[in-house]
């Protein structure tokens, strides 16, 4: 929280608030941040929950996968779209002037927005490690052009706190 708190007051642009899942680890690490940044107005989202992995065999990323994880069926995957599009057309609109927030979700939403920003497809997710904890940074631009800046950055944590599932 206290290192988050550093991370605001060297960003530039207007704060707009912090989000969060209302799974209790996010919102708990939310409340933190919170807390230590003097606030206490934390928008709790229901569509900022975790999602299922997407999986799909038959593409050559999941060749010796060492999950073993089974097909998405197509609900699952429909699903994961219309939550994504949910979040992008909250968080991912081309600004008016610079801004920034703070989103507290779950590991598999992060690598989704981060596919969908660097214009992959969701499996990509199954390429990329992610703490517990950690801080990703993806930026909008005026143009609507999008930008991954940071990901799954722990420098903010000391090496015992560095998790992941």
């Amino acid at each position: 929280g206290r290192r988050l708190a550093k991370v605001v007051d060297a960003a530039s642009g207007r704060f707009e608030g912090v989000y969060a899942s209302p799974w209790p680890r996010a919102t708990q690490s939310a409340e933190i941040a919170g807390r230590e940044m003097d606030l206490d107005n934390i928008r709790i989202k229901r569509y900022l929950h975790e999602l299922v992995p997407l999986v799909d065999p038959a593409l050559p990323e999941f060749q010796g996968f060492p999950m073993g994880l089974e097909a998405t069926p197509t609900e699952g995957r429909l699903f994961v779209d219309r939550q994504v599009e949910k979040i992008r057309s909250r968080f991912f609109r081309a600004p008016t002037r610079r801004s920034f927030v703070f989103v507290f979700a779950h590991g598999n939403l992060i690598r989704y927005l981060v596919a969908r920003t660097l214009k992959l497809p969701y499996e990509a997710w199954a390429m990329m490690d992610i703490a517990h904890a950690s801080i990703t940074e993806l930026r909008v631009y005026a143009s609507g052009f999008e930008a991954l800046i940071s990901f799954n950055d722990t420098g903010h944590l000391p090496p015992s706190m560095v998790t992941t599932a």
